[in-house]
């Protein structure tokens, strides 16, 4: 890939497949969205106004890359790469998976930006765009019997999220209430990957993203009553697979207890 700072045609295809990407995904910091507030590349929350600035400081980028400007593109990952690692990760629960799928997402996106009409923010098309991605990618791996999860370290590291907190439903725990929050989050993390995709997505992009109704609606191609029930099903579900998962384990720490 060229150097940054140099420029071609937009057309260039990324023989190096953005090398400008961390070596170690693991390590780079992920900023998640809370109660829908967006988050700038640093991680600081945005006002309405900062917001409507990224909107279009996005859009400039965009503009520049179709002109010619190759590292404008480059910007544009580094702007949005962690949430878009995050989301993948999320989805396949394993970092060879995500990194491979984020990747393949950007060429995706270098190869088809100049499709991109600004009818929504860029972050909501590039989460429509992996979103098709990672599940075309789970159905072909799932037809070739692959598939691992990574650790629950690997996953925490991510942070929950909002909505995921809010299932978790502790206040901030002691020093003693630890472990117990920590196997919550780890049952609360692999429930959430056995949901039926249909609810699993619209939390990650929900609750994990903090997407609004309206920006899941474009990505999911949905009415926004058909979001917020979808959101409240999907909840539902997580929530009782939990509880169970919740009881199951403390019958049988009971059982162990008592022999």
């Amino acid at each position: 890939m060229a150097a940054r700072g140099s420029t071609s045609a937009a057309t260039d295809e990324p023989a190096d497949c953005f090398p400008f990407f961390s070596e170690h995904p693991e390590d780079r910091p992920v900023y998640l969205p809370e109660n829908d507030v967006p988050l700038s590349p640093g991680g600081s929350l945005l006002s309405l106004d900062e917001e409507a600035l990224q909107e279009r400081a996005d859009a400039a980028l965009i503009r520049m890359f179709l002109g010619g400007d190759r590292a404008a593109f480059e910007a544009l990952v580094m702007r949005h790469q962690d949430r878009l690692y995050a989301f993948c990760f999320r989805y396949f629960r394993s970092q060879e998976p995500a990194e491979e799928a984020a990747q393949e997402v950007w060429v995706k996106i270098f190869r088809s930006l100049d499709r991109f009409r600004g009818e929504s923010k860029f972050s909501t098309w590039m989460f429509q765009v992996a979103l098709n991605h990672c599940r075309n990618r789970s159905a072909w791996e799932g037809r070739r019997g692959k598939g691992k999860h990574d650790s629950l370290d690997a996953e925490r590291d991510l942070g929950e999220g909002p909505g995921l907190k809010m299932q978790l439903a502790d206040d901030q725990p002691g020093a003693d209430e630890q472990l117990e929050v920590d196997e919550r989050r780890r049952i609360l993390h692999e429930e959430m990957a056995q949901l039926d995709p249909i609810w699993m997505e619209i939390l990650l992009l929900r609750d994990v993203e903090g997407m609004s109704y309206d920006e899941i609606g474009l990505a999911l191609d949905l009415a926004a009553g058909t979001v917020k029930s979808r959101i409240y099903r999907a909840r539902e579900e997580l929530r009782t697979r939990v509880r169970r998962r919740l009881l199951g384990e403390a019958r049988r720490l009971g059982e162990a207890m008592s022999v």
